[in-house]
Parts: structure tokens; sequence; C-alpha cells
């Protein structure tokens, strides 16, 4: 083989590995944009729901305290009414 066949066999086969080369880091930079994207989103979301949450638990607390106030009211009522009984009223 002479210097310009493998010249002109090698340069097209360069060319073919390089364009391969620089297509795959191509694509692996997109790849990499798009799971930033979707960690961006996910991000986001587990803000909102982390805001949903806190907004539960405080209106859980509130249920729970009306719960006890009524059930203390309850009491108080039930030793109203024996007390209205000894009386007579």
């Amino acid at each position: 083989m002479d210097t310009s066949t493998i010249i002109s066999t090698v340069v097209p086969l360069a060319t073919l590995v390089g364009g391969w080369s620089v297509g795959r880091r191509g694509l692996s930079r997109q790849t990499i944009d798009l799971l930033q994207i979707q960690v961006d989103v996910l991000t986001r979301n587990k803000a909102a729901v982390d805001t949903q949450v806190t907004e539960l638990q405080s209106k859980v607390n509130i249920l729970e305290s009306m719960v006890t106030q009524k059930a203390e009211v309850a009491e108080v009522k039930e030793i109203v009414t024996r007390i209205a009984e000894k009386v007579g009223a």
C-alpha cells in the first residue's frame, strides 16, 4: 500500500470517529440538561408539598384543640346538669 491509499482510507475513518465522538458528547450534554430540568421541577414540587404539609399540620393542631375544648365543654355541661338535678332546678 502506498501513502496516498493509506491517507485516503485513514482520513474518512478519522472523520467518522471524530463525528461520532462529538455527536456522543452533544447527546450527553442534552441528557444532562434534561435531567437538570427534571431535578429543578422536582425541587419546586417538593417545596410546594412541604408548604402544604405545614399548612395541614397547622389545621390538624387547630382541630385537635377544638376537639379537646368540646370534650371539656361537654364535661362541664355534665357537671352543671348534675348540680342542677341536686339543687332541683
